[in-house]
Formats: structure tokens, sequence, C-alpha cells
């Protein structure tokens, strides 16, 4: 009679599992279709955009031309093209009129000898992200600003010249609201005076959850491990050494420099098919460092998905740990894999129960529902009753 009650109940948490399965593939199938929806929303709020900037191409060389023709009867035009000179000073700084196209061409370089203020955020198009100035240290500061414009497409109308973006006074300009950056363009913030420490924790913050990047090798693959930031201590002979403990035993130990490196962070942008990325790359001479800012065409790699037995026995392997259990090895579990998968923000993922080992009744006790991605690097803990996802490996 005991077992019988046993294998009664069993089957009642089975049916039970079974319910909140199909409660939770419902939920996922729901999740999919806003997820589609919203990238129909984003693509059509993308041609308005684009419409919306040829639209104001257009008027821009109608006021160009009809200015050209004032200028000519008045025989003002020299004297005029020379203030405009003057007033772009003023307005590159305030607008940045830039027009979809191809490969990077046009460029506005800003430095040299003058202050540069540090940018509130590194922004293309709708896509942002924090800066490297936050973290800066004592002497560390931006000096050089580079926007890199894209040249226009075949086909397409030319991109208005630096004359005719100062159309417009530099009263104007200073009250006009600034106009985002294309998605085409790309931006370069260049840094001395940069720190080991600041430049990793720069890193870290953007691989925080908050920003959502990743580390990733040229072709968009993860990479799990920060680089080294800081260059080794150098090397001097025994005499040098002696010399200098003697000279300095109460000085305070010089500050570590940058070694040569560089880095790539990506996430997936807005507009579908892009990637928003950042590169940074450093040099030990004057600390220096540059944060290429741009949003190209391209996908993180597909991850490879594991069979239904190779996902097992991957399981099989782990330790109770990685799933937020008890115990000192997947033996003292039964594990099982449940019919269908799980999309989870637009990944595959494969869902497994798990039951402990009644040692006095050699029968299964069940323990959990959890869902594995294809490569088995992120598993969540579902809960049966509301289907929560929990993370207990990521």
């Amino acid at each position: 009679m005991k077992k019988k009650a046993k294998k009664d109940n069993s089957a009642k948490q089975e049916a039970k599992a079974r319910k909140k399965e199909e409660q939770i593939r419902k939920k996922a199938e729901k999740n999919e279709e806003k997820a589609k929806k919203k990238k129909e929303k984003a693509a059509i709020k993308a041609q308005k955009q684009k419409a919306k900037q040829e639209a104001k191409t257009k008027k821009q060389e109608a006021k160009k031309s009809k200015k050209a023709n004032k200028s000519a009867k008045s025989g003002k035009g020299e004297n005029e093209e020379g203030k405009k000179k003057l007033n772009l000073k003023l307005l590159i700084p305030v607008l940045l009129l830039l027009v979809a196209g191809g490969a990077l061409a046009a460029k506005f370089v800003l430095g040299g000898d003058k202050e540069l203020t540090p940018p509130e955020a590194y922004a293309i198009a709708e896509e942002s992200t924090i800066v490297l100035d936050s973290y800066l240290e004592e002497g560390g500061k931006l000096v050089t600003f580079t926007l890199q414009e894209p040249e226009a497409a075949e086909g397409e109308e030319p991109k208005e010249d630096k004359k005719d973006k100062d159309e417009e006074t530099a009263d104007e300009a200073e009250n006009a609201e600034p106009q985002p950056v294309d998605i085409d363009a790309m931006l370069l913030y260049g840094y001395e005076g940069v720190t080991p420490a600041a430049l990793e924790q720069y890193v870290t913050a953007l691989w925080a959850d908050e920003q959502g990047f990743i580390i990733v090798d040229e072709n968009y693959n993860e990479v799990e491990e920060l680089p080294v930031f800081a260059a080794p201590a150098e090397a001097a002979d025994e005499a040098e050494a002696d010399d200098a403990e003697k000279e300095a035993d109460d000085a305070e130990p010089a500050a570590p420099k940058l070694a040569d490196g560089t880095l790539l962070l990506a996430r997936e942008a807005s507009v579908e098919g892009r990637l928003f990325q950042v590169r940074l790359t450093w040099q030990e001479e004057k600390g220096a460092c540059t944060v290429e800012i741009s949003c190209p065409q391209a996908a993180f790699p597909e991850e490879p998905m594991m069979n239904t037995g190779s996902a097992m026995d991957y399981v099989e392997q782990m330790k109770p740990s990685d799933l937020g259990l008890p115990g000192e090895s997947m033996e003292e579990y039964h594990t099982y894999s449940q019919g269908g998968n799980v999309v989870i923000d637009g990944k595959v993922f494969r869902k497994f129960t798990v039951y402990s080992i009644d040692e006095v009744t050699n029968t299964n006790d069940f323990v959990g529902v959890f869902v594995m991605s294809g490569n088995g690097r992120t598993i969540y803990r579902q809960d049966q009753e509301t289907g929560e996802l929990t993370p207990v490996k990521q």
C-alpha cells in the first residue's frame, strides 16, 4: 500500500509538472510574439527617421540654392563664405548633421590646444553607454575627439559639405537641439593619463549587467577573462636595486603603468542586425587610450546546440552546487529530459527535471525543473507555481 501511495503521488507530481510546462510554453510563445512586435516597431521607427532625414537634406539644399542666388546678386558671396568658416567652429560641436551612407570618409577632429569638455555619454543613433571620463584619476583627461561620417552610397544624394552645414548663424546653432549621430558613423575619443586601475574599473562597469556588454574576439565569440592592464615592473640589476633601496626606503612605490593592449566589447543594438560596440586600445606611453564607438552590421555567432543525449551527459558531469543543490555528485540524483524547448530572449533552452534518490524505497523524489541554454553556459531553475526563472548558472 505504501509503495502504491508513493506511485500515485509521483504520478500527480508528474501531471502537475506537465501542466506547468504547458503554461510556461504558452508564456514563452507570448513573450516571443511581443519581441517580434517590438522589432517591427523598431523597423518602422527607423524608416520614419530615414524619411525625416532625407526631407531635411532636400530642404537644406533648397535653402543653399536660394542663398547662393541671393549672394550672387549682392556681390557679397566671398565675405559671407569667410563668415561661414568662422561660424563652423561654433557649429560643429553643437550639431552633428549626418547622412546615412556606406564607408567612413569625412572627418571632424577636435582637440590639440583646445580643452575638450567630456561627453555625458558615448552615443550613436539610439544607442548610448557610460564614458571613461567618470573613472579617470588625477591627470587623466580627454585630449582629442574625432567624428568619422559615413560617405554617401551610390545612388544617394551627396552629403552636404562643410560650407552647407554652416548655413545657420552661431546664435541659431547654440539654440538648436543636437542631432543624433548617424548609425553608420564612428566616434573616436583620445585620452591621456589613463591608469590601469581606471581602465579596469571602466571595463568592469561595461561588463556588468546594467550595461550589458560582453567581451568578444574579432569574430564576436565571447571571451570570459579580462586582459592584463598593468605593465610588469621594470627589472633592475642587483647594484641598482641596492642603491635604490638605500635612497628610497620611505618613498612611495611607483604607480603602475599601462601595458599595451586592446579590447572589444559588444552588445545587441536596438536596430536588428547590428551590434553596439566599444573598442579600447591603450599604450604605456603617456597612458594613452583610444575609445572607439561604432554600431556595425554584425551579429553574435549562433550558439552550438547540444543534442538531448549530450545535454543530459553534460548535466550528469556537473556538480550539484552548479544547480544550487546539495551533495557531492550528480550520481545522487536522476535527471530526465523534458519534451519541448523553451525560448528565452530569442534563444532556445532545453528543459530537464531532477529527482533525488530515496535510498530506502529506491524511488525518485521530485526536486525541480531546470532549463539550460544550448551550450550549457546558462541554467535557470523554474518555479512550478509561478513559472518564474531563477538563474543558477550564468
